[in-house]
Order: C-alpha cells, then sequence, then structure tokens
C-alpha cells in the first residue's frame, strides 16, 4: 500500500497493512536533531506556522508523516504590519487583526497584546466586510479562476500523501480575535451569548463554504483545527457544544460524510465527555488525544472503536525518558488501538526540544517493528 492506501484504508477503520504515522515538530526539535545526526533531507519542508507554533513535518524512511494538507486562508486578510522589532522578539498585527508579540527562535504561541475585536459591533465593522460576496480570491466564490492549480497540487501530493484540507474551527477563530486568556472568552460566552452565537455561526458559513469547495477539487478529506478543552476537561458541558457548535460541525462535516470522506477533528485537552457528541457531529477521527489531559487510546477503542479513528496518544512525556518506557507506551497502545484498523500513531500533539533524536528513532523502530499486520 501507498500512504494515500493506507491512511483511506485506516480512516475506513478497516486493517492496511501497517498502521499509520502522522506527527509534527517543534522548530527548536528539528534544530537539536540536526545537532544529534539527523540527515538535513528529512526536513521535506521550511518551517511553517500553525495557531500552535513555528514547526514542520519530517520524512522519515518508510514511515511518512503520511497525511499533508492543502491550505485555505479563512482570515479577513489584513496586511501583516510590524510595529515593533528587537532582538529577541517582534510585536505585529497578523492578518486576524490581532497584535501580537512572538520571539525569535521560539516555536511557542504568541503573546496577544491587544485581540482584534471586543463587541459585536466590532466585528461587524471590522470582520464580517472582509468577506464580501463577490470576493473571487475566495476559494469557495464559483468564479475563483485558479482552480485548477489547486486540483494539480492536489493531485500530485497524493502520489505520496493522503490530502486533506485543513481549516481552523470557528470557536479558534473567535477565541483568537477575541484575545488570549481562555477565562475572558468563557465568560463572554457566558454573559454574550448573542455574540457568541453570532460570529461562530457567520464564521462557521464560511469555513464550512470553503471545505466544500476543496471536495470538488480533490481532496481525500477534512482536516479542522477546533480546541475544545484543557487539562482537566471541556472548556464548556455537553449542553452547551451541543447548542452553540454541533450545528456548525454538522454543516461542515456532512458534505464530505455524503461523499464517504474521512472527517479529522484535531481537539486538544481532555474531550471525554464530548466523544460522542463530536461522533454525532460527522467526525470519523480524533487527534491527538493528550495524555496529560486524561486522553487514553486504549479507553476510547474500547468504547468508540466501530465508530472512530484514532490519531496520535503517544506521551511526549515517555519519548523522553528510557528506551524501556517508550517501549512499554508503544506496545501497549498499538495492542489494542490498532486491532482491526482505525488508528494512526505519533505523538499526543507534537515533538517537543527535550525529545532526543535517538530516542524518536527508536520510537519509530517500534513502530517499524510491532506496526505491521498481523499485529505480533
Amino acid at each position: 500500500m501507498n500512504s494515500r492506501e493506507r491512511i483511506t484504508a485506516i480512516l475506513n477503520l478497516d486493517e492496511p497493512d501497517r498502521i499509520g504515522f502522522y506527527d509534527w515538530f517543534w522548530a527548536e526539535t528539528i534544530e537539536r536533531w540536526k545537532k544529534e545526526g539527523m540527515p538535513s533531507n528529512y526536513a521535506a519542508e521550511p518551517y511553517v506556522w500553525t495557531h500552535w507554533g513555528y514547526g514542520a513535518f519530517l520524512d522519515f524512511p518508510g514511515l511518512g508523516p503520511e497525511i499533508r494538507g492543502v491550505g485555505c486562508d479563512i482570515s479577513p486578510r489584513f496586511p501583516t504590519t510590524t510595529i515593533d522589532l528587537t532582538a529577541r522578539s517582534k510585536i505585529v498585527r497578523d492578518e486576524w487583526g490581532v497584535k501580537q508579540e512572538s520571539f525569535i527562535e521560539s516555536s511557542g504561541f504568541p503573546h496577544v497584546v491587544e485581540p482584534a475585536i471586543q463587541t459585536l459591533e466590532d466585528f461587524k465593522e471590522r470582520i464580517e466586510p472582509c468577506y464580501y460576496p463577490d470576493d473571487a480570491s475566495r476559494v469557495y466564490n464559483p468564479n475563483y479562476p485558479f482552480k485548477g492549480d489547486m486540483e494539480s497540487i492536489i493531485k500530485r501530493m497524493q502520489k505520496k500523501y493522503f490530502i486533506t484540507v485543513n481549516l481552523i474551527g470557528a470557536w479558534e477563530y473567535v477565541r483568537h480575535i477575541l484575545g488570549p486568556r481562555i477565562d475572558f472568552v468563557l465568560i463572554k460566552l457566558m454573559k454574550d451569548p448573542v455574540f457568541m452565537s453570532y460570529t461562530v455561526n457567520f464564521l462557521g458559513d464560511i469555513i464550512a463554504r470553503s471545505a466544500k469547495a476543496f471536495i470538488d477539487l480533490g481532496v481525500d478529506g477534512l482536516f479542522y483545527y477546533e480546541d475544545l478543552g484543557y487539562k482537566n476537561g471541556p472548556f464548556f458541558a455537553p449542553e452547551i457544544f451541543r447548542k452553540l457548535l454541533q450545528p456548525i460541525h454538522k454543516q461542515i462535516t456532512a458534505p464530505f460524510r455524503k461523499r464517504g470522506l474521512p472527517t479529522i477533528l484535531h481537539c486538544c485537552g481532555g474531550v471525554k465527555l464530548l466523544v460522542q457528541d463530536l461522533i454525532d457531529s460527522g467526525w470519523t477521527a480524533l487527534n491527538p488525544l493528550e495524555v496529560k489531559a486524561g486522553m487514553d487510546v486504549i479507553d476510547l477503542k474500547e468504547r468508540f472503536g466501530d465508530k472512530l479513528a484514532f490519531i496520535g496518544n503517544i506521551d511526549v512525556r515517555t519519548l523522553a525518558l528510557t528506551p524501556q518506557k517508550i517501549e512499554e507506551e508503544v506496545r501497549r497502545k498499538i495492542a489494542v488501538a490498532a486491532q482491526g484498523g482505525g488508528y494512526i500513531i505519533g505523538s499526543d500533539h507534537s515533538v517537543p526540544y527535550n525529545v532526543s533524536y535517538e530516542n524518536y528513532t527508536f520510537f519509530l523502530n517500534l513502530v517499524r517493528k510491532y506496526g505491521n499486520y498481523p499485529l505480533r
């Protein structure tokens, strides 16, 4: 099997030739590994920025990562403006309208200095006009002129990878433009539900239209970034999720499910209480399954493995320990999570600087050793 065939089988809960592989690496981690002997050609592309920091995918021989995404810019597209620059940090007004400080040579999440909006009036005045209906530069517009280029890129990448369209979620979007503190956002949700309902529904519609456009361009599935929890559980009760976000999630996932295409939700934090609701929302795979937030792929597989595929859950804290501890973690989870298919192995978020190249190479060799079907 090639990567595209393998990931397709896994996400359809079928047994492939071996378990899949997917991971993400901090920029500092890659620089450390280069000094420790990692071949430079493993870093197949320059560092890219995601909503959690700078990092990159690495191409390991015979493994991957096997899922790659094509981007879709749903930001308001404000011109990124550098306001202040020092040897240590820079302050910019980003494409979302948020003023934030990032630190040079750090992949950590930037510090928000000033949010883009604070009220519904701000949203309607500053953000909403950026999505005027006749904007032909938006991929969901029927008059978008470069669909052929996107189709060619997707087809070329599919020769080597399983290709998703990667989109930030409506809740994640609103969290970013409101500012850094989740407690402030949750207070806003409770005190001003009209604001939250209006903004996430407006943005959810933009995201749904963008996602649907990429189905017609030929992607293999959806990779959707929407953090719904923290270390101790979800940000809000399941009832609030069902009322506020589930209709949006259903709108986004429905066209993919109609075509039989998988839908992957990247959802950090402890979201065990929401898993059935996420399945009911149309999600067919869950990532990254953070161990430190109480997510356990063995428990999830036993409860939901007939409906949901799983990506991740190898504890990055364990990857920094001894080979014996790493092997125990990998063998234990493969033995259950990979039964019958439905499991793509990787870290429980992203690989930090304290994991050595030697340890990660040992982990990869364990995947090669124990990840083939029939399972040992």
